[in-house]
């Protein structure tokens, strides 16, 4: 038997997390990146092997994408956005988070609140770079296949996206003259 359970955070609770947020990045402004991805990557490994709850699992997987995305050198994200997804990651590997982690059942119920925030303001970056990795993935499998050399690029992506756009428009665009269509010309 399954059983739902619904809450709603106002936005005190969801200050509260900023502030949470906000301090965590203050307190750990100085941490090496390489450092900081490792931590955040270190409490997604504790925390599914401690075979949580599935939907703090669900959440913790989201947060190993985010880590990916930022590790990720192949996807090179932008330095301001990468800043802006490390400063959210500071919370995860602050020892001093609203639950310890420790605490068995609980203490991953914050984080999983936390996590499904950030999950939600970073869902179109996650979603580009799942496009990315999908196409990565593949391209590499066509190439290994043809005998040809793996190296996929994020410009091999963008190339490939820009052309599938082209050609949607073109097809759009004579989909429309095979009826009226209104011109200036």
């Amino acid at each position: 038997m399954n059983l739902q359970i619904t809450f709603e955070l106002t936005d005190t609770d969801l200050d509260y997390f900023r502030i949470q947020f906000r301090e965590a990045q203050t307190k750990l402004s100085n941490m090496d990146l390489h450092v900081l991805v490792q931590s955040t990557r270190a409490l997604v490994d504790r925390g599914l092997a401690s075979d949580p709850p599935e939907f703090v699992r669900r959440r913790l997987t989201g947060l190993s994408r985010i880590v990916a995305m930022v590790d990720d050198e192949t996807w090179s994200m932008p330095t301001d956005d990468r800043d802006r997804v490390v400063q959210m990651l500071a919370y995860f590997v602050d020892p001093d988070d609203v639950i310890a982690d420790e605490v068995p059942v609980l203490g991953l119920i914050d984080d999983a609140i936390a996590i499904e925030l950030v999950l939600r303001q970073l869902q179109h970056e996650i979603e580009a770079y799942e496009e990315f990795s999908a196409y990565r993935d593949s391209e590499m499998q066509r190439r290994a296949n043809l005998g040809q050399t793996t190296d996929v690029s994020k410009e091999d992506w963008l190339a490939d996206r820009r052309a599938a756009l082209h050609s949607r428009m073109r097809e759009r665009s004579s989909q429309q003259s095979h009826g009226w269509r209104y011109t200036t010309f």
